[in-house]
């Protein structure tokens, strides 16, 4: 495995850190960005500490998202070691456990089976709590502020903002403020008023320990992720490193129904197993065979595909959930929050360092002389032009904002299909044609997105 750079602190001129409020994957790009741009930062997270809270399972990660901010930031060929590559594939099944879609290498209808030269082809997988750890390690020490809740956010004026926080530290003020704080977050009422919606879906998510998922279930599961629908509901297995295996017991239900019904002390997984008395019985054994403590039910949140928003603040934006929640369904969320903080970091650098001079000959004769290499020199930095600053954010935000729109859009589109009628039928079938509408969409939609993202960056 190679190890990554490690940022370095270059003795330049002190300005005021960038203050990140969230240490999930977007923002921890975007700090690793500055870093390794010499561009000082400092990360406020709520936990307490790296292994507070379970991350979740696995995502696969895209090639122009998730991956292209890896390699960006010096940090693919350290990723390389933490990915599976066998387990991106998946099965589809109904509750009865007929299977109507397998990619695993003995699998059915649709079989692929990914081998170790697949690693990086298509679209890798690999833990949350891997890579959210990759990224912290990379990062100098001290820039995460651990146990940093924050209680209020106040535009003090149109370029800086006052951070207090829960827990009676000092507060800060800051000049360039950026919100990597979630769903809820609360950097995000600075710009505009709208809240994400709740999509009807609710899950309770959890996992298997390696000795207690038994051959069985490892068959029923497959190599990598398993959908079992019906009924508008679902089983949602997935394999992650170490033989863990979680599992995602998802359902319609109205937005109120984890208030009125709160899972008890004991017997969470019994209450759980009540909601598919008739299907299949391996599926209720999977949940009988979480661990109890892990259970943790949650609703699922979107904003609407066609937000958009303009704010007169300077200095202050949002990236990942905070400014584009979107149903899972789509594989979207961690990639589109780690292509923001790729993209918000190529922002801030711009405005934060003075750019090189360029290299220009001597006028002849003089030109045919030996040219002495420039000697290297750390760069400098500046504090940044507070109207340009506030230009090259808005068009972030629009950048941001078109490329995630599709992907939230889809994702509510998938979730109809998934929890709708007949839904694993109709799901295999969306997969058939999944290349088929990928191929159009790339002949068709990017080079209009390569004009308008052109477009906003001027």
């Amino acid at each position: 495995m190679t190890t990554s750079p490690k940022p370095s602190v270059s003795p330049v001129a002190p300005v005021a850190p960038v203050a990140i409020i969230g240490a999930g994957p977007g923002g921890l790009v975007l700090a690793r960005y500055l870093q390794i741009h010499s561009v000082p930062c400092v990360i406020y997270e709520r936990e307490t500490s790296a292994s507070a809270r379970g991350q979740g399972g696995s995502l696969d990660l895209h090639g122009d998202t998730g991956l292209e901010a890896l390699r960006r930031t010096h940090l693919l060929d350290e990723a390389r070691g933490l990915m599976r590559p066998e387990g991106d594939v998946l099965k589809i099944m109904d509750k009865t456990g007929k299977v109507l879609w397998d990619e695993n290498k003995e699998g059915g209808v649709g079989a692929t089976g990914a081998t170790d030269a697949d690693s990086m082809r298509g679209r890798p997988e690999i833990d949350r709590t891997d890579l959210r750890n990759l990224l912290l390690r990379s990062l100098l020490p001290d820039t995460v502020k651990w146990g940093y809740g924050v209680k209020s956010i106040a535009a003090l004026n149109n370029d800086e903002y006052e951070i207090t926080f829960i827990n009676a530290q000092p507060p800060v003020v800051t000049s360039c403020l950026i919100g990597a704080d979630g769903v809820w977050s609360r950097v995000r009422p600075l710009l505009h008023s709208s809240k994400p919606f709740y999509s009807g879906l609710t899950m309770y998510d959890m996992f298997i320990p390696p000795g207690d998922l038994t051959p069985e279930m490892q068959k029923y599961v497959g190599a990598g992720s398993a959908l079992v629908l019906d009924d508008h509901k679902g089983i949602l297995p997935q394999m992650n490193s170490g033989g863990k295996c979680v599992i995602y017991a998802a359902m319609q239900l109205p937005e109120a129904f984890l208030d009125a019904n709160p899972l008890p002390e004991a017997g969470k997984k019994e209450v759980i197993t009540k909601h598919f008395e008739d299907w299949h019985p391996i599926n209720r054994e999977l949940i009988m065979a979480a661990d109890e403590r892990s259970v943790t039910p949650r609703k699922i949140w979107s904003f609407d595909p066609e937000l958009k928003w303009d704010s007169p603040l300077t200095g202050v934006t949002v990236i990942g959930d905070a400014a584009h929640v979107m149903s899972p369904f789509a594989g979207e969320g961690v990639n589109q929050a780690m292509a923001d903080g790729m993209d918000l970091g190529q922002t801030l650098v711009k405005q934060y360092r003075h750019p090189r001079p360029s290299a220009s000959l001597p006028p002849f004769p003089l030109s045919f002389l030996p040219v002495s290499p420039p000697v290297s020199s750390p760069p400098t930095l500046r504090e940044p032009d507070r109207a340009s600053l506030h230009r090259r954010l808005r068009a972030f935000e629009r950048r941001m904002m078109r490329r995630a729109s599709p992907e939230m859009r889809g994702a509510l589109d998938n979730q109809k299909v998934a929890f709708g009628d007949d839904s694993a039928k109709k799901f295999t079938a969306m997969f058939k044609w999944f290349i088929l509408g990928f191929v159009v969409d790339l002949v068709t939609a990017a080079p209009k997105r390569a004009f308008m993202n052109w477009w906003d960056s001027e």
